[in-house]
């Protein structure tokens, strides 16, 4: 496939040029995207002071003519020139911002003069680059017949931080996405009635898919898979409000990506969240993390497993992961349970006891309890945050946890611990019940003490291993460990690379 962006190379509708080209800079005009947006990312110190109140104070700030101001639902503001079909969030009423922005049209006007075949409903965003000495703009165009952003020039998809693509049809659900981004951005024109119900439509299919399977690859659940519909199924006053558009622009954005990242369309579409289509790096076991398992009864190993089934292709879905760190705490707070109850259990049976057997083992477990305890706590503090994780965040710490060639072994070693430890203080705990029998009823007895102690060992030790390993994994994933190039605030799943 090519890694290119194919360019519209059609005829003008009609555009007159804004202004006149005498007295204005050559400008720079550089492609860019929606996703390129830095709207979430600016960090602006602002200083307020007390101001004098003049006579109608709600006279609204001079425009340039034809410009109109409007103001996002979310609080930030843009300009729009209905009758150019253009876009710009740059403040226009600086007067060098506007210069720019002139001339930034002005040579969009020469470059559609020469373009044929352009679609008929278009619309184009142009900002300006303060922080270049030279004057510079940044452009994309919107196609609205078939929802997908697009340029007048021939350009290459890594340029964009685009993602790999299988194919033109796959580049397009990014494209898509895109347009999508910008319908969100600026809300100016509503969203049609068909493209609001296919919505809805889709989010029904989805909730049904995860009501009746337990790996779709939709991003959100039935549960809020509802609530969307409820939000979006309303009459047609609120249907065409900037509101309302905005949040039926994001949510098509959010599909528009959950499409590209399971090949939609493809021959080799995922269609389960199993499946992999990404070729996995092989991952080794070193002799010592072998040992390691074997100390803590295998434990680490179905962890690993659950480990290695979150970022399927790359991918995290944020309602996996939290189903994940939510089996992880109730695991250690089960462990935690535990440790006190045995280290109580050892503390009792310490004066029970007259051999050096018993005193050492009930010793032993109860020290291994006291860090079963503090591991617990540990491991607790630090989840407990985690649960909350966004999709990206998930996805980098994932990728921080992760082996270069181990992959989530080690990790998977150290979480097991608690409940290894806590094998291990039952073991030591039967080990002092039995040797308790031995001292109260004689040698004689001892074979009994001993069956005693092993019965109570192995039966305390089959509970805790099933109680780990009985239910099936399915913890799943969402996002990229190289999360793409996003100005806009997190999503329900993201990509790791």
């Amino acid at each position: 496939m090519e890694n290119t962006l194919y360019a519209y190379t059609h005829s003008l509708h009609n555009m007159e040029k804004p202004i006149a080209s005498t007295g204005l800079l050559t400008c720079t005009l550089n492609p860019t995207t929606s996703i390129r947006n830095p709207r979430y990312s600016k960090d602006i110190i602002i200083k307020p002071t007390f101001m004098q109140i003049p006579v109608m104070l709600g006279t609204p700030s001079i425009v340039p003519a034809e410009w109109i101001r409007l103001v996002q639902p979310e609080g930030s503001f843009y300009y729009y020139n209905r009758p150019l079909r253009v876009v710009t969030d740059s403040d226009i009423t600086i007067f060098r911002v506007y210069h720019t922005i002139q001339s930034g049209m002005n040579r969009l006007h020469d470059m559609l003069s020469s373009a044929t075949n352009l679609p008929h409903d278009y619309e184009v965003y142009i900002s300006a680059d303060e922080d270049t000495e030279t004057a510079q703009c940044s452009y994309y165009l919107l196609n609205h017949e078939n929802q997908t952003e697009f340029w007048l020039e021939t350009i290459s998809s890594a340029d964009l931080d685009f993602p790999p693509a299988t194919s033109s049809p796959h580049l397009s659900y990014v494209l898509q996405e895109h347009y999508w981004v910008h319908r969100e951005y600026f809300p100016h024109s509503p969203i049609s009635d068909i493209l609001r119900l296919e919505l809805i439509n889709i989010l029904r299919h989805a909730r049904g898919d995860h009501l009746t399977s337990e790996s779709s690859t939709f991003p959100y659940n039935a549960e809020q898979c509802n609530e969307f519909i409820d939000l979006l199924d309303t009459d047609d006053n609120a249907a065409g409000t900037t509101y309302m558009t905005c949040i039926v622009a994001r949510l098509w954005a959010i599909v528009a990506r959950n499409r590209f990242d399971h090949y939609y369309g493809e021959p080799n579409a995922r269609i389960t969240r199993e499946q992999r289509r990404i070729e996995r790096p092989t991952r080794t076991s070193s002799s010592f993390m072998k040992i390691c398992s074997t100390i803590l009864f295998k434990i680490p190993e179905p962890l690993k497993e659950d480990f290695n089934a979150l970022p399927t292709d790359n991918l995290i879905y944020v309602i996996h992961w939290r189903k994940f760190t939510d089996s992880l705490m109730n695991g250690w707070k089960e462990s935690s349970m535990k440790c006190a109850i045995l280290l109580i259990a050892n503390t009792t049976l310490l004066n029970q006891g007259q051999s050096l057997v018993s005193k050492y083992a009930g010793l032993s477990s109860a020290v291994l309890s006291v860090g079963g305890l503090f591991l617990n706590g540990a491991f607790m503090h630090k989840y407990s945050r985690a649960q909350n994780y966004t999709a990206s965040e998930a996805a980098v710490y994932l990728h921080e946890i992760e082996h270069d060639t181990l992959g989530y072994e080690p990790v998977a070693t150290a979480y097991s611990i608690p409940l290894g430890i806590v094998i291990w203080s039952q073991i030591l705990t039967a080990a002092q019940i039995m040797s308790i029998a031995v001292d109260l009823l004689g040698l004689e007895y001892a074979t009994f003490g001993l069956a005693l102690g092993v019965d109570v060992a192995a039966a305390l030790h089959a509970w805790v291993f099933l109680t780990a390993v009985s239910e099936p994994s399915s913890h799943t994933g969402v996002f990229q460990l190289h999360v793409w190039k996003q100005c806009r605030r997190p999503m329900t799943y993201a990509c790791l690379h």
